[in-house]
């Protein structure tokens, strides 16, 4: 019945009117303020490292998964990356990309670039099984505290890496600061 009146309304040309709520200019400042979104040489490398373990996961110590594998992901990959986890701390209201939005963002981006074995798809294993292998392998360095800003950008805490790796692998809750 839906789809009846959806095919319809196309057919007929007959949608209500749709107002917009951005124009051109509106959608050029959204752009260049994500452009501008600061992101670490560390993270950036992080993530180069996270997309090249999809392609050769014996160089990371994953061995366990290259069988699974057909093909890794593109190169591709790691230009949208950078600019999904962009997109990602913009909307957070950050003007920095933090491993948070590396980990809310990577599923998304890598889940249809990694291109499945039959012996993948036989063990019931996922490319969602294969991106979370490489987060819990490969993690940004241990040396690097996480600083937290509130909504006015002054500091309000220090997420310490263990917490963040907690995060990330396990989706356990970050502790207040």
């Amino acid at each position: 019945d839906e789809e009846y009146t959806i095919a319809s309304k196309v057919a007929n040309s007959t949608f209500e009117t749709i107002n917009s709520v951005l124009d051109r200019d509106d959608i050029d400042i959204i752009k260049n303020e994500v452009q501008n979104i600061h992101i670490d040489k560390e993270l950036e490398e992080y993530i180069v490292d996270l997309i090249f373990a999809t392609r050769e996961p014996e160089n990371y110590n994953l061995e366990e998964i290259k069988d699974y594998i057909q093909f890794g992901a593109s190169p591709r990959a790691t230009i949208d990356m950078f600019k999904a986890v962009k997109a990602r701390a913009y909307l957070r209201g950050n003007d920095y990309v933090s491993p948070l939005d590396i980990a809310l963002s990577i599923k998304d981006v890598l889940r249809h670039r990694i291109i499945l074995s039959y012996e993948a798809q036989a063990s019931d294993i996922t490319s969602d099984d294969i991106i979370q292998e490489i987060l819990e392998k490969i993690s940004v360095s241990s040396a690097h505290n996480f600083y937290v800003k509130d909504s006015t950008g002054h500091l309000s805490g220090i997420i310490t890496h263990s917490a963040m790796r907690r995060f990330l692998y396990h989706h356990e809750e970050i502790p207040e600061n």
